[in-house]
């Protein structure tokens, strides 16, 4: 809708749309903005010292919708991780020191502004916003555009835009210009406790009853207390506390929905039902201009290769979901599953 309305291009840099209290300031031995240091496919640093340097500055909207910035993978099995920066918690991943991406061991994490933002941890969880201007410090995995690795991190970045970009709210601009006019009224952001929950929203449930160290100061307003305690291991349930807080997702798989709105969001994308503000929205649904890297992800679906069959699938402790569009005689057929459990 932004890019209808010619408010935005997909060809604009990242950093020209972003709010610039979330563009990273410098820190004495980190090589920001440029790294003479990258990280490979697999998670590995690679001495990219004599080849043309790339950062940030190299992003564009496309290479976030096209899951090709090289901000974000999904962590490998190798001694290099923590890597999803999106699921930071913050005593053991930003103040923490055990792995080659933690805040004290790492020199282009800021741990001691985050330390003074978050009150030592008092003010847990960490905001996405946070979380964004520390990942963008980073070394990039791979020049922007040249490969392609499933990263939710630019999903996250895509929202910033939509709020910058359009004076609004993330969550306000969705529903006013893209799902109002869908006739859809009950979709909304979903919240992290269980006693926030939505109105017939369903209780998830952990398949293997997973618990985690909790994202909210278990002792937060208890007298005496002088540090924050995130508890043990089986502190809280995955899908109420134990994972990353709903909020902070948003943009990136934070919304909930029945089935037969989600059913008529994707007959909009693919254009069976038409939408006054989307325009060409098949194409520009599947269209990757980097298709040359071997990537069937278009603008937020994979499609095969006659681009008629689309499909995503989404997952978080306590929920699953997944859809698949198809021509059936003809006629665009879409068919949605949501699971109350991974």
């Amino acid at each position: 809708t932004l890019v209808v309305s010619d408010q935005i291009s997909t060809s604009d840099r990242m950093v020209d749309l972003l709010p610039d209290e979330l563009i990273p300031n410098s820190l004495e031995g980190c090589e920001y903005p440029n790294h003479s240091v990258n990280i490979d496919d697999n998670g590995t640093p690679m001495d990219t010292s004599d080849d043309v340097q790339y950062g940030i500055n190299d992003i564009r909207v496309s290479h976030l919708l096209n899951m090709q910035s090289g901000l974000d993978v999904d962590p490998p099995e190798t001694d290099v991780d923590e890597r999803m920066t999106r699921d930071w918690h913050y005593e053991y991943d930003w103040v923490d020191d055990d792995s080659f991406y933690q805040g004290k061991n790492n020199p282009c994490i800021d741990d001691e502004t985050v330390a003074e933002e978050y009150d030592d941890g008092w003010d847990a969880p960490v905001k996405i916003e946070t979380t964004i201007r520390e990942t963008l410090r980073l070394p990039l995995n791979y020049q922007p555009g040249t490969s392609h690795n499933y990263s939710n991190i630019g999903y996250t970045i895509l929202g910033e835009i939509i709020e910058e970009q359009s004076g609004m709210e993330y969550e306000g601009y969705v529903l006013e210009y893209v799902l109002a006019p869908m006739g859809i009224d009950n979709m909304q952001l979903g919240k992290t406790l269980f006693e926030h929950r939505a109105e017939n929203e369903v209780t998830y449930y952990s398949r293997t009853n997973k618990t985690f160290y909790s994202y909210f100061p278990l002792n937060h307003g208890i007298t005496g207390a002088t540090v924050p305690d995130f508890g043990s291991s089986d502190a809280m349930p995955k899908p109420y506390g134990g994972h990353t807080p709903m909020k902070e997702l948003a943009a990136s798989g934070g919304w909930i929905s029945n089935a037969a709105s989600y059913a008529r969001f994707i007959s909009h994308l693919d254009g069976a039902l038409s939408h006054p503000n989307f325009n060409d929205s098949f194409n520009f649904s599947i269209i990757n201009p980097y298709d040359s890297v071997g990537s069937a992800y278009g603008n937020g679906v994979f499609h095969g290769s006659n681009d008629q069959n689309w499909s995503h699938t989404g997952a978080l402790d306590g929920t699953s979901t997944r859809f698949a569009r198809s021509l059936v005689g003809g006629e665009s057929v879409v068919i949605v599953l949501m699971i109350n459990n991974r």
